[in-house]
C-alpha cells in the first residue's frame, strides 16, 4: 500500500501558488478609494482653493492616512495588489477611517461607509 494523494480544495485567492496573500485589500477597495478621490477629496480641495491632481492627492493620502511605520519612519502604502508595500486589510480599515476622521475636521465632508 503506498501513500496515496490526498485531494485538496484550490484556494480562491491565490490560485494555490501561496503567491498572493489572503489579507491583501479587494479591488473592489481600491476602486473605493478612488471614487472617493474623485468624487469626495478632490471637489473639497478644489473649494478651498487647491488644485492638486488625482495622482497627487493618492500620494497625500497614502503618505497620510495609509502608512506603516518602518523603525521610526511612516512608508505609505501601496493600492497595488502585489509588492513589499501592499497594505493589509486591517491597514485599510485603519487608514480609512484615519482619512474619514481627517475629511470631516478639515474639509467638512463625510466620507461613507464603502458598500463592499
Amino acid at each position: 500500500m503506498g501513500l496515496e494523494k490526498i485531494p485538496t480544495k484550490t484556494c480562491p485567492t491565490c490560485g494555490g501558488s501561496g503567491r498572493v496573500p489572503h489579507n491583501e485589500v479587494s479591488n473592489p477597495q481600491r476602486e473605493y478609494i478612488f471614487g472617493i478621490i474623485d468624487g469626495i477629496l478632490q471637489p473639497a480641495l478644489r473649494d478651498l482653493g487647491n488644485d492638486w491632481t488625482k495622482e497627487e492627492i493618492k500620494d497625500f493620502i497614502k503618505q497620510e492616512f495609509f502608512y506603516r511605520e518602518v523603525g521610526y519612519e511612516r512608508v505609505g502604502l501601496s493600492f497595488a495588489k502585489e509588492g513589499e508595500l501592499a497594505m493589509t486589510k486591517e491597514e485599510f480599515h485603519m487608514g480609512l477611517e484615519r482619512l474619514k476622521l481627517w475629511a470631516a475636521e478639515y474639509l467638512s465632508v463625510v466620507i461613507p461607509e464603502p458598500e463592499i
